[in-house]
């Protein structure tokens, strides 16, 4: 079944700067019960590749003027599900050139960089290193003899940009796709995958080659991708990559992943937008990730939507190179293999955690970003916080806790008057919870605590000494069982 993918002739041209899809190609998902000869038939439609799950296929339509509405009519075929265009997917550092390579140092400066004392790198390796876990990149590939991958390549990864099994970073001295820059992804597959490997040392890595030197793809070349990892023992899946539109051709595969229980994590985008949000970062199977400067600010030029996760550092992030080398890499591709590799620590740490656990247990490991000036304006925009690894592997009680705190409400919010936290229903579910009200600049202004039975825990919008509080910006630190969350709330008077 696979091995058809590894004998896949090249088949994605590079492309212009301005071209939107692959010329002539179309993504056709069946519906059950129909062949491919009978569609290729009644549309005059050539085959060039299949999936081995659920009917997606590749085709080809020669002459076509106007692919978009050949794809739509086909859509009214009652044998066709889906009728797509392959559009092009792209990495963000690529077209904005955000990496920078070869500016030296050494193993010491990769492993010992501040970023990694501010997520708490070191005492998470205490819990969990990631052993026993596998994290697929998909990316422009990698440079397999860099030291930082020494032990730790897969020998199942695959190049579906050539078509061979080797996913290394190549380039080619031509600038494909006529944006003025020659070979801009180069190097950023590598960096992505440096990052995992920093914050999961043990993990295994799975390169799944997907974008050209120019750092770009197609959403085929994608969705061939994913199923090479499902196919090949990916436990979290990277994907540093992503199109403005969302696409049912990368979104059928993203369900595979879930009924197979693969996280699949992505970066939000370089546009410094909320809308449209990048996809796939945006599917709702998909974890969201931004990026957040050396202050914990949000990137000038991260996206922010109410999709994201948690942040992550994604500014002058030294990560490996090609040939050996050090770089250093600014965008969300950067900041999405903290929470990819973090995802491969827990997992590592306990392995039989339901994905109903382990989103809770992600949001609740974070540091409190909300509060910082600069982080006013994208409230509930950044996810719940700025990763902070320890949380995450604290304690093998967490999920429930972090369940808990995920489905804390607070109402109203605005409010004019008292706040009120509200728990799901269920035996005693306040007990143990601690609210640390916090203003914008970090300071103290009250704690609660719930007692047994306590179905809700209520503030008053006042300081412990009963002065009512000014209008603004403030926090609610809600702590349970080991478990932490950070919730903003607005006093309006």
């Amino acid at each position: 079944m696979l091995l058809a993918l590894l004998t896949l002739p090249f088949l994605h041209g590079a492309g212009a700067t301005g071209d939107p899809f692959v010329p002539e190609q179309l993504c056709v998902n069946l519906e059950p019960g129909y062949t491919i000869e009978e569609v290729n038939q009644r549309w005059g439609t050539e085959l060039l590749f299949s999936l081995p799950f659920d009917n997606l296929y590749l085709l080809r339509k020669e002459g076509i003027d106007d692919l978009e509405a050949f794809a739509e009519e086909m859509n009214g075929d009652s044998a066709v599900s889906v009728s797509e265009a392959n559009y092009r997917v792209w990495s963000p550092e690529a077209v904005r050139q955000m990496v920078v390579g070869a500016i030296g140092g050494t193993w010491d400066d990769y492993q010992d960089q501040q970023i990694g004392e501010r997520i708490g790198l070191d005492d998470a390796h205490l819990r969990s290193r990631g052993a026993g876990t596998t994290i697929a990149i998909l990316d422009t590939g990698l440079d397999p003899d860099h030291i930082a991958f020494d032990g730790r390549l897969s020998q199942q990864g695959h190049d579906f940009v050539d078509g061979d099994p080797h996913p290394w970073e190549t380039y080619n001295g031509i600038d494909d796709d006529g944006d003025g820059v020659t070979d801009a992804g180069y190097g950023h597959g590598t960096m992505v995958a440096g990052i995992a490997a920093l914050v999961a040392p043990e993990a295994t890595l799975l390169p799944v080659r997907v974008l050209n030197d120019e750092g770009r793809g197609d959403i085929y070349t994608v969705a061939m991708g994913i199923v090479h990892a499902l196919l090949h023992g990916a436990d979290v899946i990277n994907m540093s990559f992503g199109t403005p539109e969302p696409t049912s051709v990368i979104g059928i595969p993203l369900g595979w992943a879930n009924d197979l229980d693969v996280y699949t994590v992505a970066g939000a985008g370089n546009e410094n937008r909320e809308e449209p949000p990048y996809y796939p970062a945006n599917d709702s199977l998909t974890l969201m990730i931004t990026a957040l400067d050396s202050l914990d600010v949000k990137a000038d030029f991260a996206d922010f939507h109410d999709h994201v996760v948690v942040s992550a550092p994604g500014v002058g992030v030294r990560s490996a190179y090609p040939e050996d080398e050090w770089g250093l890499g600014s965008g969300c591709s950067f900041a999405t293999p903290f929470v990819t590799g973090e995802i491969a620590l827990v997992l590592s740490l306990l392995p039989e955690i339901t994905r109903a656990e382990m989103l809770p247990r992600i949001e609740g490991a974070v540091d409190p970003i909300y509060h910082l000036p600069g982080n006013e304006p994208y409230l509930e925009k950044l996810g719940t916080g700025r990763v902070f690894l320890p949380l995450s592997v604290s304690s093998a009680g967490l999920p429930e806790s972090a369940a808990h705190l995920a489905a804390v409400r607070a109402w109203p919010n605005p409010a004019i008057g008292p706040i009120r936290f509200e728990l799901p229903a269920g035996p005693g579910p306040a007990e143990g919870l601690e609210v640390a009200i916090l203003d914008a600049a970090g300071r103290h202004i009250r704690s609660l605590r719930a007692s047994a039975g306590q179905q809700t825990l209520r503030w008053s919008a006042r300081d412990a000494s009963g002065v009512a509080v000014p209008s603004g910006l403030y926090f609610a630190q809600l702590r349970r069982g080991g478990a932490t969350r950070s919730l903003p709330l607005i006093v309006v008077r």
